[in-house]
Formats: C-alpha cells, structure tokens, sequence
C-alpha cells in the first residue's frame, strides 16, 4: 500500500490471496493441534475442538489482517497506525467467540 500496487480496488485479490495462505496455515496448525492435544489429553473430542478453532481463526486473522488496513486507508485513516491494535483487538475478540462457540457445539457447554 505504501508503494502505491496495492489499492481498495485490489481488495477481492488480495483476500483471495490471504484466504489460500490461510487455508495451508490453518490446516498445517490444526493438524499439529490434533496431534499434540491427543497425546497431551486423550480426548477426541476436547483434541477435535482445538483443531477446528486453531484452523478457523487462522483463517479469520488472515481475512481481517487483510482487509482492515484496505478499508482504513478507504476511509482515510493511517493503515499503519489502525492497522496493528485493530487487528490484534479483532482477532483476539473473535478468537474467543469462534473457540468457544466451536466448544458449545462439539463439547456440549
């Protein structure tokens, strides 16, 4: 963006970019999550729900670390600036709703 080659136009490509890095990060994650809770723990289950968290908020990071500097450069604000507290704060708020919503359903809380 700084450089001026990426643009808000340029938004759907380079989502679409950050969704396949997203894909192969979050797989490769959530298989070694899978793993490592199965032998830490034993459970199924509770090793299931890590996995499938740990690979749809991978994805989720991935589209909102994208996306938002695009839209606050839209809007006329610094990327630079919005960019790292916006993301961290997204990220981890919808973490934490994605962990244990996926726990709700799969874990039966």
């Amino acid at each position: 963006m700084t450089t001026g080659e990426i643009d808000f136009k340029d938004g759907l490509r380079v989502w679409f970019k950050e969704v396949h890095v997203g894909l192969l990060l979050g797989l490769t994650m959530a298989s070694l999550a899978l793993l490592l809770a199965m032998m830490m723990f034993g459970n199924a289950l509770l090793a299931l729900t890590v996995s499938i968290a740990i690979f749809s908020i991978i994805l989720t990071a991935n589209c909102v670390g994208a996306l938002l500097p695009l839209m606050a450069k839209r809007l006329a604000l610094d990327p630079t600036l919005l960019s790292a507290p916006m993301i961290s704060t997204t990220v981890d708020a919808e973490g934490l709703i994605i962990y244990f919503s996926i726990a709700k359903v799969i874990l039966g809380l």
